[in-house]
């Protein structure tokens, strides 16, 4: 990814499996172009024949998520029905969505898929297609447009068993992009050594302070005794925050730097780029920001009145832009980056 790249990820179906992607994208696609221009989100198109109809569900679901998201519904089959939320300017997050109505072998989607492909505006476009029956998921990859096989990073097709199938076709070179995902016998399991990376995580956020010299020993046997205290929301907090690791570190493009702690400019990039995935995360969840009235009584009463809120009314202090927090609250954001490489 160059300075003026974003991520373009279309999902062809909106099935259990590709909602599942569409959110999964939303916790991790969060990257430092989007600091240099407000332009550069990752967008997340949904293309399904009941689009609208799937989006008002996930509306319902996702309330908090969506007030503070772009979104736009683009009916193919009536366009006059299209439509999108306001753009303004509290709309501080760095994930848009798209939800497109009609058939992916209609016309209307076709060329849409191939004016995405041929768009040259950084954006890399990734294509996932999730429906649940494998075969339809096959042909349907097979008739996307040749720019897409040109253009696109990758055509993702889910398969329940065996991915077999796609290995022959890729032998072709136009299909060469093609790859499976999905597959029940090679799925992902969490094991001990990605569990430590979690606690880790949750070690950094209540052990370790800016005062401390860098790099402070991550003590695993402590994480583990401080794990078993979290609530289970402040686990999958510490969960999706792990799972982010990969993509963060290819963004930043470093292996193991050198001096972390005094490259502060690097470390207040990535500081955003993180509180951006949070912000993200909690929404997700549920949380929605707190009201101006509800920030005072925070500001009147301190942290108790904090948890109250966020306990009982699921709004949390801190979904807000990075450059509005305090310089405290920025310093676990700043610590959990610098230590990123050692988790």
């Amino acid at each position: 990814m160059t300075a003026t790249d974003s991520v373009h990820l279309v999902i062809v179906g909106m099935t259990s499996m590709g909602i599942a992607m569409g959110v999964k994208a939303a916790h991790i696609a969060h990257y430092p172009n989007f600091l240099r221009d407000r332009s550069k989100r990752t967008r997340i198109s949904f293309i399904d024949m009941n689009a609208d109809t799937e989006f008002d569900r996930l509306r319902g679901r996702y309330d908090s998520l969506f007030d503070m998201c772009d979104y736009r519904v683009i009916d193919t089959v009536e366009p006059a029905k299209s439509y999108a939320n306001p753009n303004t300017d509290d709309k501080f997050t760095d994930i848009e969505f798209e939800f497109i109505k009609g058939s992916v072998e209609s016309r209307p989607i076709q060329e849409l898929l191939q004016h995405w492909a041929e768009e040259e505006d950084g954006r890399l476009l990734t294509i996932a297609i999730c429906f649940e029956i494998p075969q339809k998921s096959i042909a349907t990859a097979l008739y996307m447009p040749r720019l897409v096989y040109e253009k696109a990073h990758s055509i993702l097709v889910r398969q329940n068993v065996s991915c077999s199938t796609i290995e022959l076709i890729r032998k072709a070179h136009q299909y060469g992009k093609l790859r499976a995902f999905g597959m029940l016998d090679e799925c992902y399991d969490i094991d001990d050594d990605c569990m430590k990376r979690v606690r880790r995580i949750n070690f950094i956020y209540h052990k370790i302070t800016p005062e401390q010299p860098f790099p402070q020993t991550l003590d695993d046997i402590e994480a583990r005794a401080l794990w078993e205290e979290l609530s289970t929301v402040h686990r999958w907090s510490n969960v999706y925050n792990a799972h982010s690791v990969p993509s963060k570190r290819r963004s930043f493009g470093k292996s193991e730097p050198e001096n972390l702690d005094e490259d502060t400019a690097l470390i207040e990039m990535m500081a955003e780029v993180e509180h951006n995935r949070w912000n993200m995360e909690k929404l997700i969840m549920g949380y929605r920001p707190t009201t101006p009235g509800e920030d005072e009584e925070i500001q009147r009463l301190g942290k108790e009145r904090k948890r109250k809120i966020e306990r009982e009314s699921f709004a949390h202090t801190y979904i807000k832009p990075y450059e509005a927090l305090s310089e405290s609250v920025k310093d676990y954001d700043r610590l959990i980056m610098k230590y990123l490489w050692r988790v």
